[in-house]
């Protein structure tokens, strides 16, 4: 390998392609546990049991150390449902486990099964499950 196909493999800070994937990881991972914290803010048993439900709907699995292994296309995907159940849920106490099963659900596209939790349809479903905290 000649000097100019090797600078393919760097940055113009002198950073490997493996560098730049693993820094983008550690931000997403950043980035979701800061999203969980801002939906669930406290160390109670049930919100810690909340974000426990948020980590195996979006990833798959219970396990933390499992979803650092993950491939950032991954935790993007899930990312970005977790900033969009975050955004829909401003105004939403997610405290009941019936309202974060439901979001959840819905943050998958499991929308049927969880209007039929809540005896709606699949019209309008996160304006349901804000009525249920109202």
């Amino acid at each position: 390998m000649n000097a100019a196909d090797s600078q393919n493999l760097f940055d113009g800070n002198g950073n490997s392609n493996y560098y730049q994937r693993k820094q983008e990881i550690t931000i997403a991972l950043e980035e979701i546990q800061g999203v969980l914290c801002a939906i669930w803010p406290g160390t109670t048993t049930q919100e810690k049991k909340f974000k426990a439900m948020a980590i195996y709907t979006l990833f798959g699995t219970r396990s933390w150390e499992k979803v650092t292994t993950l491939p950032v296309g991954e935790l993007d995907a899930g990312l970005i449902r977790l900033r969009t159940i975050e955004q829909n849920t401003k105004n939403t106490p997610m405290d009941e486990e019936d309202v974060v099963v439901t979001v959840l659900n819905e943050s998958m596209g499991n929308t049927a099964s969880a209007a039929n939790q809540h005896g709606g349809g699949l019209g309008l479903l996160t304006e349901q499950v804000v009525g249920l905290k109202r």
